[in-house]
C-alpha cells in the first residue's frame, strides 16, 4: 500500500469510528430521554394527582318523594388524590356539584336592574364534599390496568330549590344527607391519564347507590 493511500485509509477509518461513536452517544441520549419520559408519564405512583368525575347517584325513594325530586341525581366534580410511597393506599378529597331532577320547580317575577319584570324558574342544586381512603392494585401488561377498594364519607352541605341571581326570591332547602359508603372500581391507564369506573354503595344517610366515571392524571 502506498503512503498516500495509507493516509487516506487511516482518515476514513477514524471518520467511521467517530461517526459510530456519535451514533452510539445519540442512541444513548435517546434511550435516556425515553426512560425519563416513561417515568414522567407512568410513575412513580406517589404524590398528588388531580381527578375529574361525573356521577349518577340514587336517593332513597321515600326521601326523594318527600323533598319533591326524582330518585336519581347527576353530579360533576373534582378531587385531589394522594398516592402513598411504597404502598397501594390512596387518599382522595373532593367536591361535587349536584343537579337534581326537580318535581316541584316554581316560577316568580324577577325585576332586573332597570326595574323591568320577567318570569324566572327555579333550579334544584346542591354541593357535596367527600373523603375516600383505600387500596388501588395494578395488574396486566405494564401494570396499566387497576382495580380499587375504598371506604368513604360524604356530606351534602348545601342543597336547595331557588332562583339563581335573585336575592329576594323564594327558596327552600332540599334535605338530602350523605353518609358512609364503600367503593369498588376498575380502570385503565391511557398515556398520561387514568380512566376509571367506580360503583358506590351507601350504608348510611339518604343515598342508596350509584356509579362514577372518572379521569385522573399526576400533577
Amino acid at each position: 500500500m502506498s503512503f498516500p493511500l495509507a493516509i487516506f485509509s487511516s482518515r476514513v477509518f477514524k471518520s467511521t469510528i467517530g461517526s459510530l461513536a456519535g451514533l452510539l452517544a445519540l442512541a444513548s441520549f435517546s434511550v435516556s430521554a425515553a426512560e425519563q419520559y416513561q417515568t414522567k408519564i407512568y410513575g412513580p405512583t406517589s404524590g398528588w394527582s388531580w381527578a375529574a368525575h361525573v356521577d349518577r347517584m340514587k336517593i332513597d325513594k321515600k326521601i326523594a318523594t318527600e323533598e319533591g325530586v326524582e330518585p336519581w341525581f347527576t353530579a360533576v366534580g373534582g378531587a385531589g388524590e394522594y398516592y402513598f410511597d411504597n404502598s397501594d393506599m390512596t387518599l382522595s378529597l373532593g367536591l361535587s356539584i349536584i343537579f337534581y331532577d326537580d318535581n316541584e320547580a316554581f316560577s316568580q317575577v324577577v325585576r332586573d336592574y332597570w326595574g323591568y319584570g320577567y318570569y324566572s324558574s327555579s333550579n334544584a342544586n346542591g354541593a357535596q364534599a367527600y373523603i375516600e381512603y383505600g387500596s388501588q392494585y395494578h395488574f396486566g401488561p405494564g401494570d396499566k390496568s387497576f382495580f380499587s377498594i375504598r371506604g368513604g364519607l360524604s356530606s351534602i352541605f348545601f342543597s336547595s330549590r331557588s332562583i339563581n341571581d335573585c336575592s329576594n326570591c323564594w327558596s327552600e332547602d332540599i334535605d338530602v344527607d350523605g353518609g358512609a359508603y364503600g367503593v369498588l372500581g376498575v380502570g385503565h391507564r391511557l398515556g398520561p391519564v387514568d380512566l376509571g369506573l367506580q360503583f358506590y354503595q351507601y350504608f348510611g344517610g339518604d343515598l342508596d347507590n350509584g356509579f362514577r366515571v372518572k379521569i385522573s392524571s399526576p400533577f
